[in-house]
């Protein structure tokens, strides 16, 4: 049981730096829609050491029910 509230303290701390980092102009997947070279040719933003992040994250829910028996 401690293992799970341990795995529940770490994502929430996880969850908190979801959006760290995100800025408004994100290209967000669509089937759609196919990357080109054009989707990358954006000048850097003015003041920042960083050129370019990316961000990917996998979800992930657990339940479990304990019974008397």
């Amino acid at each position: 049981m401690e293992l799970i509230k341990n795995l529940g303290v770490f994502i929430v701390f996880l969850g908190l730096f979801q959006g760290y980092g995100q800025e408004d102009d994100a290209i967000l997947w669509e089937s759609s829609h196919r990357l080109s070279w054009e989707d990358f040719k954006s000048p850097p933003p003015a003041g920042s050491r960083i050129a370019a992040t990316t961000a990917s994250g996998i979800a992930y829910q657990f339940s479990a029910l304990e019974q008397a028996g």
